[in-house]
């Protein structure tokens, strides 16, 4: 288990990660998540690339309200490895169990 870290949230690279459905508690939010990247002048990489934490969650502490605004990434051209944000995958979520 890694103890948290706080005011790194500029570090953390969510593009290829994967959010599971927000857990709240008044106003705590965690959101459980997959493949989150860490930048290397992230507390947590103590090396010189990207690593990805296999599964981690990001806890928010003192919301009182949250949207998230997910967009979709699709590979263009097929096979190349190199990806574009869809807009047709793009949506906004209200988060609207807060206390």
């Amino acid at each position: 288990m890694m103890k948290a870290i706080a005011n790194h949230f500029d570090l953390i690279h969510f593009t290829e990660c994967e959010l599971e459905q927000p857990l709240i508690w008044g106003v705590k939010m965690v959101i459980p998540t997959h493949q989150v990247g860490l930048l290397p002048s992230h507390p947590w990489n103590e090396g010189s690339e990207m690593i990805f934490l296999p599964k981690c969650c990001l806890i928010f502490e003192g919301v009182k309200r949250s949207v998230r605004h997910l967009t979709g990434y699709i590979e263009v051209p097929p096979g190349s490895n190199k990806f574009e944000p869809c807009e047709q995958m793009q949506r906004s979520i209200l988060d609207d169990c807060l206390t």
